[in-house]
This record gives structure tokens, C-alpha cells and sequence, in this order.
């Protein structure tokens, strides 16, 4: 018989590691959310182009998880 020790063991730290990943992209979804619905604390660079129909538009870099 195999021992599943060892992979029971790395697959709860893995969990726990995605978890905390999540918790971490969801503070920062709230921090960076606007003046309306957030705290608006961090300011995101716009990384990402805007779409053809909005010439000027530059969509921010939001985590997602």
C-alpha cells in the first residue's frame, strides 16, 4: 500500500496558497474600485487598450481570481 501523505500534503498547501492569492486579488479590487463603490486608494496603470468603438478609452489592469 502507498502512503498519500506526502500529495495530501502539498495538494492542502497548494489550496491554502490559492486562497490566500484570491483574498489578496480581492483586497485589491476593492482598494482600487472607484470614488463611488470603493476606497479608491491605489491607482492601477492602464495596461490594456480600449476598445474600437472608444477611440480615447484605456481600460485599467484589474486582478481577477
Amino acid at each position: 500500500m502507498q502512503s498519500m501523505g506526502d500529495p495530501a500534503g502539498f495538494s492542502g498547501a497548494l489550496r491554502t496558497y490559492a486562497a490566500d492569492l484570491g483574498k489578496i486579488a480581492s483586497d485589491l479590487r476593492l482598494l482600487a474600485s472607484g470614488p463611488r463603490t470603493g476606497f479608491a486608494e491605489i491607482l492601477l496603470p492602464a495596461v490594456q487598450p480600449g476598445s474600437r468603438h472608444h477611440a480615447g478609452k484605456v481600460n485599467p489592469s484589474i486582478p481577477r481570481w
